[in-house]
This record gives C-alpha cells, structure tokens and sequence, in this order.
C-alpha cells in the first residue's frame, strides 16, 4: 500500500512535466511534418475544352438527352392596363367612357418634330410632350403612356398606341 500512495505522490508532483512533455512530443511531430510533407496527390490530366459546342451526335455519344427544338416566341402582351386600371373596381372606367365615345376628339398633346433615318436603317422619331420633353424614340419605345408601334420616315408619320384609351394615334409631322 506504501508503494502506490508512493508511486500516486510522484505523479502528483511531477504531473506538469508529464504534460510539458506530451505537449514538445506533439511539437515534433508537426514540425517533422512540415519538414518532410507528404507527397501532393497526382493531378489528373484533363483534356482542354474545346472551342466549338459539341454536336448532336457527340452529345448522344456521351449521353446527353436530345434537346427539343424552342418554340416560337409569343408576341408580346400589353400588360400595363393590368395595374394602370383595375377591372376588378366597380368604377374603373370613370370618365372612360366618356372618353371612348369621343375618342376622335381627343388631341394626344404629342408633337412629331423630326423623323432620322440611322445607317443600319433603323428610323428614329424626335417627339414633344405636352410637357415640352423633346426625346429620340424608335419603334417599340414606350414613353409616358404611349408606345411608338411604328415610324414611317416617307410619309413623316408615326403610330401610337395608347394603353389608357386601347386605341392607335397617327401623327405627322407639321409643316
């Protein structure tokens, strides 16, 4: 019984040797490491890409499902009425009809000040606001509440579309 209250002693008294010494064991280990690293593992040798996309037959080779030919593209929607005026609102159209039944009457307040013709024979319209804002637009551009359908540069003249109204505008230039 002497000996192990002896031998538990010892260790008592000695304990932080023991652990400075596991602590320098695991120092050289780590500095043996980085001294004497592991050799890298290969690295694969890969083909370069190749310039060109892979054609059908190649790609069936490989596995690849065949892609479906893309379907046509829809023409577009005139979604701004949507938000613009709701159908859902019992008097949505106050004043609308009104307005519909005079729809001739109604002056745009656009002005068509010059028509330009681009190299690549695009055509680009200079029109005035009833804000007097004068800007370049070409066909398909919609500005305020109107979009420019087409340009006519032979016969000075554009078309409108007016989401508000649902009805086309042509105007000329004056003279």
């Amino acid at each position: 019984m002497e000996k192990i209250r002896k031998i538990i002693e010892w260790l008592w008294r000695n304990k932080e040797r023991m652990v400075l010494g596991v602590v320098v064991l695991v120092l050289i280990s780590r500095v043996y490491g980085v001294l004497n690293p592991k050799t890298p593992p290969a690295i694969p040798n890969y083909d370069p890409p190749k310039s060109q996309p892979p054609t059908s037959e190649e790609r069936a080779e490989l596995g690849f499902p065949v892609r479906p030919v893309p379907p046509a593209p829809l023409v577009p929607a005139v979604w701004k009425p949507l938000w613009d005026r709701n159908p859902f609102w019992y008097n949505a159209s106050v004043g609308g009809s009104a307005a519909n039944q005079n729809t001739e009457a109604i002056d745009p307040g656009i002005r068509l000040l010059r028509i330009n013709t681009l190299p690549d024979g695009t055509a680009r319209a200079q029109i005035e606001t009833a804000s007097s804002m004068k800007k370049w637009y070409t066909e398909g551009e919609p500005f305020l509440k109107y979009e420019l359908i087409s340009i006519d540069p032979a016969a000075q003249e554009c078309v409108l579309y007016s989401e508000e109204l649902g009805r086309r505008f042509t105007i000329r230039k004056e003279q």
